[in-house]
């Protein structure tokens, strides 16, 4: 099945400042905005994989782009 939900700025129903969130293609689920695809969890035979800037996970968690990561140390 392939559908998606697309909020587009109120003055413009083909703007591309919208937010967007669907299954496109090989029942991936897609998650962007304007008009990009920023976040995307594969279907099919690659099922479960994720990627942030990236539409082609090639790993479990696959990130295009810088990483931060802030560590607690309980205190």
């Amino acid at each position: 099945v392939r559908a998606a939900i697309q909020c587009h700025n109120s003055t413009s129903a083909t703007s591309t400042n919208s937010v967007f969130f669907g299954s496109m293609t090989n029942n991936d689920l897609r998650l962007g905005t304007n008009d990009s695809t920023r976040m995307t969890i594969l279907g099919g035979t690659n099922a479960g994989r994720v990627g942030i800037g990236t539409t082609s996970p090639a790993a479990q968690l696959d990130v295009s782009g810088s990483v931060s990561q802030t560590i607690d140390s309980g205190g």
